[in-house]
C-alpha cells in the first residue's frame, strides 16, 4: 500500500527509522568536507596553497551542483535508492581520503569536484527519500529532524576535524575522517527497500507565477552568499591574522577557534531544526 504520494505506507517506528538512518549517514558524510573550511585558510602556506586557490577549492563543490543536482534528481527518481546512495556516500569518503592523500591543487580541485557530484546524490536523495516515507501530518517536523541530525555532521566535522589536524596533522587528520565517514555505507545499505514516488506535473516549485525566481530563492542566494560563502571560506584567515600561530590564550589555535565559531552556529541551527514545533 502507498500513502496517496506513490510512497510505501510505512509504520511510523519504520519511517523514524529511514529519517534517522538517511540523516545519521549523511551527517557522517560531511566530515571531511566540514572540516576544510575550518582548516584550509588557516592552513593554507603549509599545504602550498594560495588564498585564491583555497576560495576555488571551498566554492568549487557548490558550482559544480548547478549541473549535478538536477542530474542527480532525474536519475534517484528511477533507479534503487539504496544503491546509488551508498555508492555516492563510498565516492565522498574516496574524495575525503585524496585530501589526506595528495597536496597537488589540480587533485585537491578534482577531489572537490567528486565531491560535489556525490552530494548532488547524497543530499537530493536523502530529501527525496524522507519526503517519501514521512506521513503528511508530520512532514515538516520529520525534515527539521532530518535536517538537525545531518547538522550534527557539519558541527564535528567543523570542530573536531581542526581539533584533529592541529593535533596530527592534516593528511592523517583527512585520512581519519575518511575511515570514520565509512560508517555511512553500512547505514545506507540498512534502509528498507522502497519504491520511488512519481514524478508530478514538472512544474517549478520555486518560482512565480510570471516565472520570475522566487523571493524565497533570491534570499536564500543572498543568506548563502554571506554565510556560507563568505563568512565560512574567510573567517579563519581572519582569526589567524588576530591570534597568530601561537594561538588564543596559548593553546587554541586558529583553525580551532574557526571550528568551534562555525560549529556554534550548526549547533544552533540544529537546536532549531530539531524543535518540537518545527
Amino acid at each position: 500500500m502507498t500513502d496517496g504520494r506513490g510512497a510505501p505506507d510505512l509504520p511510523r517506528g519504520r519511517y523514524r527509522v529511514t529519517v534517522g538512518l538517511v540523516g545519521g549517514a549523511t551527517a557522517f558524510s560531511l566530515l571531511g568536507d566540514q572540516a576544510l573550511y575550518a582548516v584550509l585558510p588557516v592552513y593554507l602556506d603549509q599545504l602550498g596553497l594560495s588564498a585564491i586557490q583555497v576560495g576555488i577549492l571551498l566554492s568549487a563543490n557548490r558550482w559544480i551542483r548547478l549541473l549535478t543536482n538536477h542530474l542527480a534528481h532525474r536519475i534517484l527518481a528511477r533507479a534503487d535508492f539504496r544503491i546509488l546512495f551508498a555508492g555516492a556516500l563510498v565516492l565522498g569518503v574516496a574524495t575525503t581520503a585524496a585530501y589526506g592523500l595528495s597536496r597537488s591543487f589540480t587533485a585537491l580541485l578534482t577531489a572537490r569536484l567528486l565531491w560535489g557530484l556525490a552530494w548532488s546524490f547524497i543530499r537530493q536523495g536523502g530529501v527525496m527519500r524522507v519526503m517519501d516515507t514521512a506521513p503528511p501530518e508530520a512532514t515538516g517536523r520529520t525534515m527539521g529532524t532530518y535536517n538537525g541530525i545531518t547538522r550534527i555532521g557539519s558541527v564535528l566535522g567543523l570542530f573536531g576535524g581542526a581539533v584533529l589536524v592541529d593535533t596530527v596533522g592534516f593528511s592523517l587528520a583527512m585520512l581519519t575522517l575518511a575511515a570514520i565517514a565509512m560508517v555511512s555505507v553500512p547505514m545506507a545499505l540498512a534502509l528498507p527497500a522502497a519504491r520511488r514516488a512519481e514524478t508530478h506535473d514538472g512544474a517549478p516549485r520555486n518560482s512565480s507565477a510570471e516565472g520570475a525566481p522566487s523571493p524565497f530563492l533570491v534570499l536564500g542566494f543572498c543568506l548563502g552568499v554571506v554565510g556560507p560563502g563568505f563568512v565560512m571560506s574567510t573567517l579563519g584567515f581572519l582569526l589567524q591574522s588576530r591570534v597568530g600561530s601561537g594561538g588564543w590564550l596559548g593553546f587554541a589555535s586558529a583553525a580551532t577557534l574557526t571550528g568551534a565559531v562555525l560549529a556554534v552556529r550548526f549547533a544552533l541551527d540544529t537546536r532549531a531544526l530539531c524543535s518540537p514545533r518545527t
